[in-house]
């Protein structure tokens, strides 16, 4: 289901800021081959803009499947499993149920990366720490340059 601005609450914005902050700690191990994509991006790295920025209601992580083959102390789906996320109906989906202002919501992590190298062309995930990540063009540009900055707020 597509989701307009109009959807976009204040609790449900919330409740995937404090999903966001919670993987940067849960998967801090591998943070030199995970970065934020989609809608967070603009909030993340221009928080002074003029124009306010609604931000998202899910997480998309961009995993690099070129580098990211050896798990630490345990592989990023064994963490997520721990903590509580569930698989979602599709192999590269995520869902992590947060309590905002005494409702519980569900956000959706995406994981994504880069379409070439790894598996073969007919397929549409790369495989990485038991995670299949969704192949998106022009993914792994992201590693190219990246800005690393620091993260705060509720859990």
């Amino acid at each position: 289901m597509a989701i307009g601005r109009t959807n976009y609450t204040a609790d449900a914005v919330a409740a995937a800021r404090s999903v966001l902050l919670e993987l940067t700690h849960l998967l801090g191990q591998y943070q030199d081959d995970i970065v934020v994509v989609g809608g967070w991006v603009p909030e993340l790295l221009l928080p002074q803009s003029q124009g306010h920025h609604i931000g998202s209601t899910d997480v998309d992580l961009a995993l690099n499947h070129r580098t990211l083959q050896e798990a630490g102390y345990r592989t990023i789906k064994e963490l997520l499993l721990a903590r509580g996320y569930r698989e979602g109906s599709q192999p590269f989906i995520f869902h992590r149920t947060v309590e905002q202002e005494g409702r519980e919501l569900v956000v959706e992590v995406d994981f994504l990366a880069g379409e070439y190298d790894g598996t073969g062309q007919s397929h549409r995930t790369q495989k990485v720490q038991g995670v299949r990540a969704r192949k998106a063009r022009g993914c792994d540009l992201a590693f190219d340059a990246p800005t690393e900055i620091t993260l705060s707020g509720v859990l």
